[in-house]
């Protein structure tokens, strides 16, 4: 590590995270002219997670008062660029936590252990290809929407602990939309082994994320 590196660890961070996002930008890229007539299972299967995050920012839009859908980002940038430099600064130095924070740590090696196999299975074809890129994507988002979460706790203030919930939530849906088409593999016998490992981590880390969704609530409620 040089110089550069110890004085912005969150920079390694950022870039982690920006080649997931981009990665999920090509794919929407990629597919998004087939996504009016519905031509393959990709671009039915990013509809469906495009229409999610839609929904979400509704939610989040009623959540924080906002006017409409869109106005989210749009208000989260004007109160974030509203605060001062001193908790730009705090939250600057939060970010090394974050990276290390147990939870992310354990989203980002499910990831690393389900997102090869899925994406190398999908490129490879065959009658399970629909359900290994279903994996494939959704393995892609939930470090994102964690680490998002653990980020927005960090302000410890009601927009943030809302966000925080929303993301929570996202993680836990695209889990489940993971363990979904598990269970359509289970009789894949080539895959046999591998979807069964899969199953016991992506349960046990929904079930952490529950866990952690169910103590902010708490939390938010104590603010009220």
């Amino acid at each position: 590590m040089n110089p550069l590196d110890q004085d912005y660890p969150w920079v390694f961070h950022r870039d982690e995270l920006d080649l997931l996002e981009d990665e999920m930008e090509d794919l929407y890229d990629r597919y998004h002219a087939q996504s009016s007539n519905g031509s393959s299972f990709e671009s039915v299967i990013l509809t469906e997670q495009l229409e999610i995050e839609e929904e979400s920012d509704k939610i989040l839009s009623l959540r924080l008062g906002l006017e409409s859908q869109g106005d989210v980002s749009e208000g989260l940038l004007s109160s974030r660029s509203g605060s001062d430099s001193s908790e730009t600064d705090a939250w600057q130095q939060e970010v090394p936590s974050l990276r290390s924070h147990a939870l992310y740590q354990q989203s980002k090696k499910w990831m690393e252990r389900v997102k090869p196999f899925a994406k190398n299975a999908y490129e490879k074809g065959g009658g399970y290809a629909g359900e290994f890129f279903r994996v494939y994507i959704h393995s892609n988002l939930v470090p994102l929407k964690v680490f998002t979460a653990l980020g927005e706790e960090v302000h410890e203030d009601q927009m943030g602990l809302e966000i925080a919930e929303e993301e929570y939530r996202l993680a836990i849906l695209y889990l489940t939309r993971v363990l979904d088409s598990l269970s359509l593999m289970a009789f894949h016998v080539e895959v046999t082994q591998w979807v069964e490992t899969c199953r016991r981590q992506t349960e046990a880390l929904r079930e952490v994320l529950s866990a952690q969704l169910t103590a902010l609530k708490r939390r938010k409620g104590s603010l009220l």
